[in-house]
């Protein structure tokens, strides 16, 4: 490490005492390091004074694929577009310059990454379609990165909006019911319909964010792996209402699609025990008739009626509800009646 520091140290003093005849083959050391720190500005300079060098563009394309990937891909999308065409432009250059005269020249130093067995000739040395394929593969990847960066904003704004839009449906039901109790068993078609949409913006946007993280993830070769952590909640969890952090390595969302299919099940077995209650009221109706019209001993009917499921449901849902003592006075009423 402590040789590698003295050497460029030295490189760079040389370059500076002799600005205007810079070597390429003592450039090329820094380049071959890829320190673009210490070697970018000496690198432009010297394609400037020399177009047409082969490998100096080849490099220059180098330096600025790197380069693409130390940018933001959502704050700064229209400099990696304006970097991802400069790098093409230079491997295009590189293309059409870089001869079979310059890679046998120089097999040794600046091409030496692609020598190879020949399996024609035996011999260990640079074909120069191995460069062009890798231009190309290169080429090809910062199209790829041109187009991510096209579709990636529209994604990752796509799932932030879904997911602002979950969190104003979720804040509409907590201010509209007291509970989730009240909330099953007062639901309107118009809180079902409410329901329903929070579940798929919550899916949608848990979809979009799982395609950004896809995209991020590939763009910067996993450098900054972005974790999603799906909370689930009960009892309307003011914390739910909490804005999370999108930019994040680590974004805590809320799962309101999970939460969202628990109340429209509950909603449905509410409504399901609402149309028993109804019918339970009904039969101390059709019980009290008989006994006003007959005066019947309707003693194990009444015994029956204590013995219901749905007074046992009733009294699991709302220990304390007053319901509950308005049947038990109903009952008693009626079994004192028929004696």
């Amino acid at each position: 490490m402590k040789t590698a520091i003295l050497i460029t140290s030295i490189l760079l003093s040389s370059f500076i005492s002799n600005a205007q005849k810079i070597k390429y083959k003592d450039l090329f050391v820094l380049l071959r390091a890829k320190n673009y720190k210490d070697g970018a500005s000496f690198l432009k300079s010297y394609v400037v004074a020399n177009p047409e060098h082969p490998n100096a563009n080849y490099q220059m394309g180098l330096m600025l694929e790197i380069k693409v990937k130390e940018l933001d891909l959502l704050k700064e999308s229209d400099e990696i577009v304006a970097r991802a065409d400069s790098a093409v432009m230079y491997f295009d250059k590189a293309y059409t310059f870089i001869t079979p005269k310059e890679v046998k020249k120089h097999d040794d130093d600046y091409y030496e990454f692609f020598k190879r067995r020949n399996l024609r000739s035996g011999k260990f040395e640079v074909i120069l379609s191995d460069v062009q394929l890798d231009i190309e593969n290169r080429k090809n990847a910062l199209q790829t990165i041109k187009l991510d960066v096209s579709s990636i904003n529209n994604i990752f704004n796509s799932s932030v909006s879904f997911y602002a839009q979950a969190r104003t449906s979720y804040q509409h039901l907590r201010n509209t019911y007291l509970d989730e109790l009240s909330l099953s068993l007062g639901a309107e078609d118009s809180t079902v319909r409410t329901i329903r949409s929070m579940v798929l913006q919550s899916d949608s946007a848990l979809i979009n964010y799982k395609k950004y993280k896809k995209l991020k993830e590939s763009f910067d070769g996993g450098a900054s792996e972005l974790i999603i952590i799906n909370k689930s909640f009960k009892e309307f969890a003011k914390e739910a209402l909490n804005k999370p952090d999108f930019y994040a390595n680590k974004v805590d969302l809320y799962n309101f699609s999970e939460w969202g299919t628990s109340q429209l099940e509950s909603i449905n077995d509410r409504k399901v025990f609402i149309e028993h209650l109804i019918e339970f009221d009904k039969s101390l109706k059709t019980i009290e008739d008989k006994i006003i019209k007959d005066s019947v001993d309707l003693t194990s009917e009444i015994f029956r009626k204590i013995t219901l499921p749905v007074l046992k449901e009733l009294k699991a849902l709302d220990p304390e509800s007053l319901l509950t003592d308005v049947y038990q006075y109903k009952i008693s009423q009626l079994n004192y009646n028929s004696l």
